[in-house]
């Protein structure tokens, strides 16, 4: 019995000890071995127990060997930018804007125009006459009544221009004559005028007749003294118009056409009895005024 014993002891002894270096306990000789020794030994076994794979789990992954070379180093622009980050510019500070200085706030007024001078009938210079036509509607204007409104004002013109039609044309030219001769007589009296007159005076009405025409006006000729030596004289064309023109009415426009036209076809010598008069009044009227533009500056020239 014993030996069976003994023997299973001996068979199992390399699996015990296989288990007891994976455990740690105490045991003897005497119990391994009861009959060999009487002196007992206690002896301690402490080992760390080894990690035993089991099979029913999945088996962790070997963790990879650390390597023992040193990574590369980055290159210096991206070593630079995440060692130490940029910081980011300060913005500069808004320079505060310059106070202003005070303006001064100007009223403003409204450009005067110049004082209207009055002016008395006595320095005013002559009327100028009415064509034969407007005195013949003077005429006939003096029996009738005055209109009350615009629309009999045109009835009464239009009766006075239907008079004017079936008037004989030699009363026509008795109407044109008179008022031609009026205004003879009144080119000669604005001329002594005009000598004579005060240069505030001519100021006043040139000033009046440009307002006039701001407002759309009729225009007329404004006033100018006269000079010493005068305007220059009358071309040769001219003369010849003043030569042929009829004492009577006639049509300007057709007037002008036909003496313009017959003045083409004249031949030279046909336009001589005009043209050398004209040159001949032209070179003393020069003379005149270079005479007087030449004593104007010496005197000037001494004050």
């Amino acid at each position: 019995m014993f030996s069976i014993l003994f023997r299973r002891s001996v068979l199992v002894a390399p699996a015990f000890t296989r288990f007891a270096a994976a455990r740690t306990f105490v045991s003897s000789t005497r119990l391994l071995t009861p009959a060999a020794t009487t002196t007992t030994t206690k002896t301690t076994v402490t080992t760390k127990p080894a990690k035993v794979a089991t099979t029913t789990g999945r088996s962790k992954p070997k963790s990879k060997p650390k390597s023992t070379t040193k990574p590369k180093a980055k290159s210096n622009a991206n070593a630079k930018s995440k060692a130490k980050p940029k910081k980011k510019a300060k913005s500069k500070a808004k320079a505060k804007p310059k106070a202003k200085k005070p303006v001064r706030r100007v009223k403003e007024t409204a450009r005067k125009s110049p004082a209207r001078i009055r002016l008395s009938p006595e320095v005013l210079p002559p009327k100028r006459p009415v064509s034969g036509y407007t005195a013949f509607l003077t005429k006939f204007f003096t029996g009738e009544t005055k209109p009350a409104n615009l629309q009999e004002g045109s009835s009464l013109l239009s009766r006075g221009a239907l008079a004017w039609k079936d008037l004989p044309d030699h009363e026509k030219q008795a109407y044109a004559a008179e008022s031609h001769a009026q205004f003879s007589a009144y080119q000669e009296a604005l001329k002594t005028w005009l000598v004579e007159a005060d240069p505030t005076v001519i100021g006043e009405l040139n000033r009046r007749e440009l307002a006039s025409r701001q407002k759309g006006h009729r225009r007329s000729k404004l006033l100018r003294k006269p000079t010493s030596y005068g305007p220059p004289p009358l071309n040769g064309y001219l003369r010849y118009q003043q030569a042929i023109r009829p004492a009577e009415s006639y049509d300007v426009v057709a007037f002008c056409k036909n003496t313009s036209q017959q003045w083409k076809e004249m031949s030279d010598v046909e336009k001589a009895e005009y043209m050398d008069p004209y040159r001949q009044e032209l070179e003393a009227w020069r003379a005149e005024r270079d005479r007087v533009k030449a004593d104007k500056k010496a005197d000037k020239s001494k004050a």
